[in-house]
């Protein structure tokens, strides 16, 4: 967070009697998409997280049409969660190691 406006980055907190309960951090990727980088909320309020995803859903979707939720890391409630939003398509994702790059030639 120390470098948030460096970054240009974006984001709401949900306050529940005065106190931050939930955050997310985004920022635009290009001009069809917004990526979220991550959503926490605190433990203490059920539907905190579906009210803090909802909230920049809502404030985005006036800029770009597509959200990109980055990785579920194959976490099965987190992967349930992106498929119940209906995602219009998933990107294909590439994986690189500092010995892949070494061999790689360019």
């Amino acid at each position: 967070m120390k470098h948030f406006f460096d970054f240009c980055l974006k984001g709401l907190a949900l306050r529940i009697d005065g106190t931050i309960q939930a955050i997310a951090v985004y920022e635009k990727m290009n001009p069809d998409t917004v990526v979220v980088h991550f959503e926490k909320g605190s433990p203490d309020y059920d539907g905190i997280y579906k009210a803090i995803n909802m909230e920049t859903a809502q404030r985005v979707r006036q800029l770009v049409p597509f959200i990109d939720r980055e990785e579920d890391l194959g976490i099965p409630g987190l992967r349930q969660a992106k498929l119940s939003y209906q995602p219009d398509h998933f990107i294909e994702v590439y994986y690189a190691t500092k010995e892949s790059l070494r061999t790689t030639i360019v």
